[in-house]
């Protein structure tokens, strides 16, 4: 509980003083149709796998908002 305690607070440290500013244009200019080839992925990926989505929520929390934060 103490270690979930201390983590906790440190994310919230972390994404607090934060300034990263995500652009959601960044790829228009080397790949434009990035959003079409992504969600194709995505519907192809999810007719083959029936746990997919629940991977890809299990991915973004565990990776992206973990304490290690290893995506990032």
């Amino acid at each position: 509980m103490k270690m979930m305690s201390s983590c906790l607070v440190f994310m919230l440290a972390i994404t607090s003083s934060s300034e990263a500013q995500l652009d959601p244009s960044f790829y228009n200019e080397t790949c434009p149709n990035l959003h079409s080839v992504v969600s194709q992925v995505i519907v192809n990926a999810s007719q083959t796998d029936p746990r997919f989505f629940a991977n890809l929520l299990s991915l973004h929390f565990h990776q992206c908002f973990g304490c290690e934060a290893s995506v990032l």
